[in-house]
């Protein structure tokens, strides 16, 4: 249980998610309309539609040819990804692109079931902000030593997948 953003902040740190901005709402829990999934199908295929923007972010989870291309088609999210809600739906957020973002399912997205888990009963909730559509945590870029090595690896691997190379 979280009763400050701080205690909200320590436990995404021990989630390896320090990184993560949140933002905060009350709990009051909304009724969902009967057609919710159905709409949840179209914002996730149009959210999905709009990464093309996002082409530097995507290129730091070094996904194969046919992964990228299927996510920026829409026609599927590759295998350990997930498309998360930024302010939950059953408090009060939106079925919308803007209300969604992409990441890394494990361990980022697990660890995020787990923060958001560890608020139920809480009268207030802390939820993800990241800034752009896909959060990539700052642990997953970490190189240790040896100067901007991991930058030279994602440049490299960025430049096959544009290239037609994997």
């Amino acid at each position: 249980m979280f009763n400050t953003e701080s205690e909200a902040k320590a436990r995404l740190k021990r989630l390896l998610m320090d990184d993560l901005p949140l933002g905060d709402c009350a709990v009051a829990p909304v009724r969902l309309s009967p057609g919710w999934f159905r709409e949840f199908q179209a914002a996730r295929r149009d959210f999905l539609a709009s990464l093309s923007d996002s082409i530097p972010e995507l290129a730091l989870i070094n996904l194969s040819r046919e992964d990228f291309m299927d996510l920026l088609m829409a026609k599927r999210i590759p295998e350990n990804l997930s498309v998360k809600f930024r302010r939950p739906i059953v408090y009060g957020g939106s079925i919308s692109p803007e209300n969604m973002f992409l990441m890394l399912s494990f361990p980022y997205g697990s660890n995020l079931d787990i923060f958001m888990a560890e608020q139920a009963g809480q009268g207030k909730i802390w939820y993800p902000n990241p800034e752009k559509k896909i959060y990539i945590s700052v642990n997953m870029l970490s190189g240790g030593e040896g100067g901007n090595a991991t930058s030279d690896r994602l440049s490299q691997a960025f430049a096959a997948q544009v290239g037609g190379r994997e």
